[in-house]
């Protein structure tokens, strides 16, 4: 049976960050464009940075993580970053209890998706300003461009973000549409 808990959070620069651990170990953190620090760490600093980071999400939240965990950190210059932190299924040894060893991918070329039910809700300058494919019943815009805060407001309202693999897949097999405007 697969569940999801979700947290709500307020990082160290006071932006908003949501947490959704599901069965298991396995954590998907989204943090706002103001976390996309990351990428300037060096590999020693972003170990000490997920190390805070669990013994946050274990005092805060109650989510004891020891053993070995593959992290992803997927980036947009639009969204900002989502950490996905999975246990790897391993024998530990009793003597490894409470510690947490860590393998670190930072994909290069990434950017989000934004999964619509309906487009007609969305303005002009978001249409305008992004690439639009149809895949699988569903509507996938991909951002080229910054559009105002208010309008990204309602995308993320509207839209649940895509992100990884899967990203890939949309493009490659999905119909990509041109949006012109009419007057």
């Amino acid at each position: 049976m697969f569940t999801t808990k979700q947290f709500f959070s307020y990082n160290t620069l006071g932006d908003k960050m949501k947490v959704l651990k599901n069965d298991g170990k396995n954590v998907v953190i989204f943090l706002p464009s103001s976390n996309i620090f990351l990428d300037r760490l060096k590999r020693e600093e972003l170990e000490e940075y997920f190390r805070a980071l669990f013994l946050k999400l274990e005092e805060r939240y109650g989510i004891d993580q020891s053993g070995f965990y593959q992290i992803y950190v997927y980036k947009d210059s639009y969204y900002g970053a989502i950490l996905e932190i999975e246990e790897e299924d391993i024998p530990y040894l009793d003597y490894m209890d409470n510690e947490v060893e860590m393998n670190i991918h930072i994909p290069k070329n990434t950017n989000f998706m934004y999964r619509l039910e309906d487009i007609l809700d969305l303005s002009e300058e978001i249409l305008s300003a992004s690439n639009l494919y149809y895949y699988r019943n569903k509507f996938y815009l991909e951002l080229k461009k910054e559009v105002s805060k208010k309008n990204y407001l309602r995308l993320l309202e509207y839209g649940e973000l895509v992100y990884g693999e899967k990203i890939k897949k949309i493009q490659k097999s999905g119909k990509l549409f041109s949006y012109v405007f009419c007057e």
